[in-house]
């Protein structure tokens, strides 16, 4: 993770060495740094739980454990993301850096694991270390300050918990999932394939989830995903009585695998989504060709898209050709049967791609191009009379 945030300051590195943009259908080595946390995560929960249960813990114990954890990765993301906001005139004079720095070492005098002991200076010590953290971050917490957007004055930021408060409230969520279930042997996988529905729903706007983590933990349904993911495969290689040999937990991981990338490829955008635009023009292969041919292009190459357009996109070609009488009924009831998000092969040929390159030497044809502009509001006004 230190290696890849530093790696995203350097400029001039090949794309890969990069997070893949928010828009584009791919993931590089960057993008699987956090969902391989997630998915370690998964893998250690059933393991350590277990391992509580046998030394005699009981459920508000094991509630107790988990509530810790999960708070002390939350104040820890806390303090990253807002350590760099800080402003000092507001502080006392306290920088950025050093109240981040503080703060860490507050924390880490919280939640470091002392070493057990019947001694009782040693015992008394670990207590006061621990006291003397809380009043750290107490004090840390109670002078900082930041600016907002508009100049306003404001407190800490929880809107983006940086990754180990992500990591902490997935770990919060799945671990009390999976505790309420754990009788269950095969109840992970069954949580593995609600949350990819759940996340497949969210992704294809059919359930709106935009609360804040710390109101709906679960968020879209993702995170939870990959922890159960791991939950699964550790279920199958540590948990399950039956699978006591290398090839019965290799056979039944390999399954899980290939039906996770076969669902990852079903379910993944393979079409771009776009909103049609309020005006279009339209143009046939040939009236395209006269007009760059105006321009000083010649046309090289001329096909038909490949990839299916999305219903959003069909409504509104569809809205086009039906401009005659009575169009209304026939549009309003496919635009209700047909999600906008679904991938549909277009069925006219209007919709087409042309390459064309500049002829050297070439100039406009001005008449051509008035002629072109005239005839396409001539269409475009018997449209609007219609």
């Amino acid at each position: 993770m230190i290696f890849v945030n530093e790696l995203a300051e350097v400029k001039g590195l090949p794309w890969w060495t990069y997070h893949a943009p928010g828009k584009v259908d791919a993931m590089t080595y960057v993008d699987m740094v956090f969902p391989g946390f997630l998915f370690i995560l998964g893998m250690a929960i059933p393991l350590a739980l277990q391992a509580r249960i046998k030394k005699g813990d009981n459920i508000p114990a094991l509630l107790r454990h988990i509530a810790l954890r999960s708070v002390a990765l939350l104040v820890l993301g806390i303090i990253l993301a807002n350590g760099s906001h800080g402003n000092p005139d507001l502080m006392h004079g306290v920088g950025r850096f050093a109240w981040g720095i503080t703060a860490l070492l507050g924390a880490c005098l919280i939640w470091f694991v002392y070493p057990k002991t019947e001694e009782k200076f040693r015992c008394n010590l670990y207590r006061g270390l621990r006291l003397l953290g809380f009043v750290i971050l107490i004090a840390l917490a109670t002078i900082y300050r930041h600016n907002n957007r508009d100049g306003s004055i404001g407190w800490f930021s929880y809107s983006y918990p940086e990754i180990l408060g992500l990591i902490g409230y997935t770990y919060f969520a799945v671990s009390l999932l999976y505790l309420a279930t754990r009788r269950w042997l095969w109840a992970p996988a069954v949580w593995f394939v609600a949350f990819t529905a759940f996340n497949v729903a969210c992704s294809g706007h059919y359930l709106n989830m935009h609360l804040p983590w710390y109101q709906f933990h679960l968020q879209n349904g993702s995170m939870p995903c990959i922890a159960f993911a791991g939950i699964t495969l550790t279920t199958i290689f540590f948990l399950e009585p039956r699978f006591d040999t290398f090839r019965k937990k290799a056979i039944p991981s390999m399954i899980f695998g290939v039906l996770s990338l076969l669902a990852a490829r079903l379910l993944g955008r393979q079409w771009h989504e776009y909103s049609p635009p309020s005006v279009l023009h339209w143009f046939n292969p040939g009236g395209l060709r006269r007009l760059a041919r105006a321009f000083g292009f010649e046309q090289v190459a001329l096909g038909r898209p490949r990839k299916r357009l999305n219903a959003a996109h069909l409504k509104s070609l569809l809205r086009f050709h039906l401009a005659a009488p009575r169009p209304g009924a026939l549009a309003g009831w496919t635009g209700a049967l047909l999600p906008d998000s679904l991938p549909i092969r277009y069925p006219f040929t209007d919709v087409f791609w042309a390459l064309f390159r500049r002829v050297p030497g070439r100039r406009h044809d001005r008449a051509t191009i008035e002629d072109g502009a005239r005839s396409t509001k001539g269409r475009t006004a018997e449209r609007d009379r219609e």
